[in-house]
């Protein structure tokens, strides 16, 4: 199976064909891009969305009626 690395210019390269130091910096680029991602959100189904929102909502007018206890 044939593996290639797409560059930034759009140029698709055969990994096999890759220098050493192309190889090198290619993996520095993606351990520094894998450092640097911020974690997704997992996808939830409607109805857990619909609970944590509740649970959000709860939450927040407790938090409010500690601030404005009126």
């Amino acid at each position: 199976m044939k593996y290639y690395w797409t560059t930034k210019d759009g140029v698709k390269v055969d990994v096999d064909e890759m220098s050493t130091d192309h190889l090198r910096n290619t993996l520095k680029m993606i351990l520094r891009n894998i450092k640097n991602a911020k974690s997704k959100p997992k996808p939830m189904g409607n109805i857990e969305y619909q609970f944590q929102e509740a649970e959000w909502k709860h939450w927040q007018n407790e938090q409010e009626d500690e601030i404005y206890p009126y």
